[in-house]
């Protein structure tokens, strides 16, 4: 199998590549990966479309769009090849041309400049090798052999640059074959016929300076008796010699790509001799299987490895290493999949629909943005930001509260003039901590509890403890002061440990001047496409901005350029356009219904109307057809032949036949007609504009509809969909709704009248029913790949126990503490976070438990109580690496973080944390506010 897997591997040509780059690495060669990436993107998409029955005209404009963007990266390509082509060759013949020039300065041919200390390298001397030069005749031997060593290094490169031309024509053909084969086209012959035009494709260049160092190297041999054989020596030599270099380097490179591995395994041998010989452990008390804890072990290693180190996913590893330990009949097959009928993990699959819907919503994004106010200074705003977020974590899953926090917090802290480096990590932290509170915040807690209700010990019968389900906020015994401590400890250490990687909205003006108007909207929006087109789009003020000054209301620090507002309030006013001032601050209080002006690109509207209290004003947009959440904001030019020349928005009429509106056209200035100061005649007056030729229109529209109804016509030249721009979701219905669900499910979980799991299936299937989220959402919000990962844990944990590792390593723990109960906690903690550095919190719960019963449990008897608030705590709470938490690595590119910005601030607060969760657990179980003995 091991000698298919290697031929298989040497037969696909990308590894050859691959390969080609490792051994000569200093030119450039086409990115086969990334063409092969868009090839399956194309294929994908092909597929879908044939599959959804998509019109004909839709289908082939998408075909051609992916089409010229597969053919626009291989011109890339094409073009860094032959540019780095051309410069490598150039720089060889001007070293050659240099080293032809100096040898003939030693035989006398410019002895005057010589003389003079004026021997330079000249890169565009014409040397002839024919004209009778000949420095052998006046230098000595070894003279000779340093010259020959130095052409025969040129002549290495030569070698290898002709191998680099050919490597990568030999790709691009290859790659354009694959394409034809995938589009049914038959582009090949054409476009190789165009590539072959450049001169990385065309030899003669090369060829001749190849010739040109030949004919130098024959008449330093020539007045050598063996002259014409040295010569071929000379060639033959230096074959064989480039040869060897690359041989030698391939070994290397394998010894490389096998070095980690090797090392890996040596060290696991060693751990296996080493316990063989001298520690031979008994991990269970029948001789005759204890090679079972050797292999769970082995298994586990290796598996922690892959995960960590190869980063290969984690379901797929676990669900391997429980497959092997059931095909081995370490566990049987009721033990192996007992994970999938958890109550905790089918309590981790309800709740992330129920998330889902909460986020839709935007009931809970109203009523955040509410608690966060605005805050005068950076300290009171972390503390207000972390009680915020770490409240709402105690009822709802982590990772769904981030993704719904980021852009808040994004509009929030350019509000606040505050950089967002100084927030993005604290929240992510507090999040964790408040996560431990309540038996639904985070899905280690759900899962450690469905652990602990279905695990048994190896106690004799009669002796097996007793555990009582904890209640919906009993964790919170330690979780809240923990959370407390947490929080205090981050506001005072960010100060000194959290630097500021993104800085504040016009902190920093030097950088605003040079990138340009628009430079936070760059920072703020993660989207591939940055549009430069600017659009004037009227926004509607409302009653959350109502009382507040311009400054105060942070709506100036959005990234775009308020031009001015409009007061509707007073009609009898003459002057009812408020403008910006030129110098100190906008002092005009804000009016609900109040209209302002922004100037901004598709993506800076985008980020504009997400931020409370803004929502774009024209009537239209609520007459649109359809679901709010399948619109977006699509960028479209008028095309030179376009129907639309000469007509306005008005004679269109685009939202009764197209069912689309367009809010903003980028090369006009619909508004600066100071006079009118009326909103419906501005709206008139932006409806009558006249449509030419260039202008970017900007739509809200349903983009499948949308791009079907617009491929048939010849209106644009080009259309850009901005990406996750669906208009914010504030449906009051729903908002109701799904706050009322989370007051529900809080109230009747504690109060213990149902189980949670009943009570979300019922909420989920009530939200699918009255329209909240559809069901393509609710599934799209289930992760399938970390429930697979946690359900695999189960039987790996099991495992863990019935091979007798888990009281083997118990009984460690306990002997090393001596009997001292902290110190078993303290160990069984640093164990837990420790292996939560590299695992998925809830696994890591679940792999714990067996370890943590058997010596906090069975060998020291404390109560299993005490276990699981201890393991909520550890797999709950881990801030040292970005790898530690989903939440960690949400965060890491809105915040600009590093990773050593996790190892001072997270590995800080992880210590902090740490002692106070272990010190609170062993105070409180002795007090007697925790169960501590059974």
């Amino acid at each position: 199998a091991t000698v298919s897997v290697l031929y298989w591997k040497g037969m696909k040509f990308k590894n050859e590549l691959e390969e080609e780059k490792r051994l000569v690495p200093k030119w450039y060669y086409v990115n086969y990966r990334m063409l092969e990436s868009i090839i399956k993107k194309f294929k994908y998409e092909f597929e879908q479309l044939e599959a959804a029955e998509a019109f004909d005209e839709y289908r082939n404009h998408r075909v051609e769009t992916l089409r010229n963007e597969f053919f626009d990266r291989v011109g890339e390509n094409v073009s860094f090849v032959e540019t780095d082509y051309k410069n490598a060759l150039e720089k060889t013949r001007s070293f050659l041309e240099h080293t032809i020039y100096h040898a003939k300065m030693d035989v006398g041919g410019a002895t005057g400049e010589r003389a003079k200390g004026h021997v330079s390298f000249h890169p565009h001397i014409a040397i002839d090798a024919g004209s009778g030069f000949n420095p052998d005749s006046c230098v000595s031997q070894d003279e000779l052999v340093r010259r020959i060593a130095t052409f025969r290094d040129i002549y290495m490169d030569l070698l290898d640059l002709n191998r680099m031309r050919k490597v990568n024509r030999e790709a691009i053909r290859k790659i354009v074959k694959k394409f034809d084969k995938v589009s049914g086209d038959s582009n090949q012959e054409s476009f190789m016929a165009e590539v072959d035009m450049n001169e990385f494709c065309k030899s003669e260049d090369l060829t001749r300076v190849e010739q040109q160092l030949l004919d130098a190297v024959r008449r330093l041999y020539a007045k050598t008796t063996p002259g014409e054989l040295e010569f071929q020596k000379f060639r033959e030599s230096t074959i064989v010699t480039r040869q060897r270099k690359l041989k030698s380097q391939q070994k290397r490179a394998i010894f490389s790509d096998f070095r980690e591995p090797i090392i890996f395994s040596a060290a696991i041998v060693t751990v296996f001799l080493f316990m063989y010989m001298f520690v031979q452990p008994q991990f269970t008390p029948n001789p005759a299987e204890n090679w079972k804890g050797y292999v769970v072990i082995l298994a586990l290693l290796v598996g922690v490895i892959l995960i960590a180190v190869y980063n290969k996913p984690a379901d797929v590893c676990l669900t391997s290493v429980n497959i092997l330990f059931l095909t081995l009949n370490i566990i049987s097959a009721d033990e192996a999949f007992a994970g999938f009928a958890n109550q905790g993990v089918i309590a981790n699959g309800i709740l992330l629909p129920f998330a889902r819907a909460l986020s839709v919503a935007g009931g809970a994004e109203l009523c955040l943005m509410k608690c966060l106010g605005m805050p005068k200074n950076i300290l009171s705003a972390q503390v207000r930001m972390c009680a915020v977020v770490a409240v709402l974590s105690s009822v709802l899953n982590n990772t769904p509260i981030v993704v719904m926090m980021i852009p808040i917090l994004r509009n929030w802290c350019s509000r606040l003039n505050m950089s967002v480096s100084k927030f993005m990590l604290p929240m992510s932290f507090a999040i964790m901590l408040g996560g431990t509170c309540s038996i639904v915040g985070s899905s280690a807690n759900l899962v450690t509890i469905g652990m602990a209700s279905s695990y048994h010990g190896k106690f004799p019968l009669g002796q097996q403890p007793v555990y009582q389900r904890p209640g919906f906020w009993q964790p919170a015994l330690v979780g809240l002061p923990v959370c407390l401590v947490g929080i205090l400890w981050m506001v005072i250490v960010s100060v000194k440990l959290l630097p500021e990687r993104i800085p504040a909205v016009g902190q920093d003006k030097k950088m605003e001047r040079s990138m340009g108007a628009g430079s936070l909207a760059k920072l703020m929006t993660p989207a591939a496409f940055q549009s430069t087109a600017k659009f004037d789009v009227m926004f509607k003020l409302l009653g959350n901005l109502h009382g507040m000054r311009v400054e105060e209301s942070g709506i100036t620090r959005l990234g775009s350029t308020v031009k001015f507002i409009v007061n509707t309030e007073d009609i009898s006013k003459n002057a009812r356009i408020e403008e910006p001032p030129l110098d100190g601050p906008w002092m005009y209080t804000i009016k609900e219904g109040d209209v302002a002006v922004f100037n901004c690109s598709s993506q800076q509207v985008n980020t504009v109307r997400q931020a409370q209290g803004l929502e774009i004003y024209n009537k239209h947009l609520k007459k649109l057809a359809g679901e709010r959440r399948s619109r977006a904001l699509i960028e479209a030019t008028v095309s030179s032949d376009s129907a639309l020349l000469g007509k306005t928005l008005l004679d269109m009429d685009m939202r009764r036949t197209q069912n689309v509106c367009c809010i903003g056209i980028a090369s006009q200035d619909v508004f600066d007609d100071r006079d009118t100061t009326d909103v419906a005649k501005m709206c008139e007056n932006f409806k009558r504009q006249e449509i030419v030729e260039g202008d970017v229109l900007l739509f809200e529209a349903d983009k499948k509809q949308a791009l079907y109804k617009w491929a048939k016509e010849s209106w644009f030249s080009s259309m850009v969909v901005i990406e996750n721009s669906a208009p914010p979701m504030r449906d009051t219905r729903n908002m109701i709704i799904t706050m009322g669900s989370l007051l529900l499910l809080v109230i009747l979980t504690s109060s213990e009248m149902i189980d949670i799991v009943t009570l979300g299936f019922i909420i989920v299937a009530s939200f699918i029913a009255l329209g909240v989220i559809t069901n393509k959402e609710a599934w799209a919000s289930v992760k399938g790949d970390v429930l697979l990962t946690i359900a695999a844990s189960f039987g790996i944990g099991q495992a863990m126990s019935n091979s007798g590792i888990a009281v083997w390593i118990g009984t460690i723990i306990t002997n090393v503490c001596g009997g001292s109960h902290i110190g078993v906690l303290s160990m069984v903690y640093t164990f837990t976070v420790t292996l939560g550095m590299v695992l998925n919190n809830a696994s890591v719960a679940v792999l714990v438990y067996p370890v943590a019963y058997s010596a906090c449990v069975e060998t020291s008897g404390l109560d299993p109580e005490i276990v699981v608030l201890l393991i909520i705590m550890g797999a709950g709470l881990s801030f040292t690496t970005p790898m530690s938490y989903q939440t960690n690595q949400l965060v890491q590119a809105p915040g600009g973080y590093l990773f050593g910005d996790y190892v001072r601030f997270g590995g800080s607060l992880q210590i902090a944390t740490g002692i106070a969760s272990v010190s609170f657990l062993y105070t409180f179980g002795q007090t007697g506010l925790i169960k501590m003995y059974y």
